[in-house]
């Protein structure tokens, strides 16, 4: 997962820095009564297995929609759903996934035992974490945050592997192929049956991440190394990039 947020990130900024003025169509403001109008987790609402959501039917699922998607389907901005048999949504039968045993195991152990600290910018940082759930039923005050740290120590191997095509788009809305390959090292934190929780190569940092470039051609071996630092409060990012020589 920590790779998919990392690559959606990249995307973004990628996307803001060339598109400009082109993207900037409508603004989006912050309506609370969008998120209020959507079906909640307990509902005994439901889609039907099967059923096909498509550009033409979809306001009636509109309630079983992120806001995002919706914001995509309106056809109101540069990105949209199109009207093409490509973009169906088809409604599959509801599956129940569980949290790996030894994730369950430290959440058991170690759960509750994470603190919020108010730091001097006026956010949050997290002490006393080990590993497993921070905040297995985060309630107020700031549940929110207990929720943000939730997603921030998600399950996450040793080591992951994946890779990726995508699409750059520059501010005159030419469109070039891309593709990447990510590694991503958990360095602390790990529930993994047979590691140390907090192996002595990672101390101080949470991740790794290595993002190398396959294609477009000219950019090909553009590889950036990231480290992020444990502490959630800290600005600093040991980020640096590098130019492979083909040659090696």
């Amino acid at each position: 997962m920590l790779g998919k947020l990392q690559r959606i990130a990249i995307v973004m900024a990628i996307t803001c820095l060339f598109m400009g003025r082109a993207a900037v169509a409508t603004e989006l403001r912050w309506d609370p009564g969008v998120y209020q109008s959507l079906a909640p987790a307990d509902s005994s609402e439901t889609i039907e297995p099967g059923t096909k959501i498509t550009l033409q039917n979809w306001q009636p699922y509109k309630r079983f929609l992120s806001y995002g998607t919706q914001v995509l389907y309106s056809g109101r901005y540069l990105w949209r759903v199109g009207g093409t048999p490509d973009f169906t949504v088809t409604v599959g039968p509801t599956h129940h996934v569980t949290l790996p045993r030894k994730f369950l195991e430290d959440t058991q152990k170690y759960g509750g035992q994470a603190k919020l600290e108010r730091v001097d910018t006026g956010g949050f940082t997290i002490i006393g974490y080990v590993a497993g759930v921070p905040f297995p039923s985060p309630t107020d005050p700031e549940m929110a945050t207990k929720v943000s740290y939730n997603l921030h120590y998600q399950i996450t191997p040793e080591v992951s592997l994946s890779s990726a095509d995508g699409f750059i788009v520059d501010k005159f809305l030419n469109v070039g192929y891309s593709q990447d390959d990510l590694v991503v090292f958990r360095l602390s934190h790990l529930s993994v049956a047979g590691m140390p929780i907090n192996p002595a190569y990672g101390t101080g940092y949470n991740y790794g991440f290595r993002v190398s470039l396959i294609a477009p051609e000219q950019a090909r071996y553009t590889t950036e190394i990231g480290l992020w630092p444990d502490d959630p409060s800290c600005r600093r990012r040991c980020i640096c990039s590098c130019l492979h020589c083909a040659a090696r």
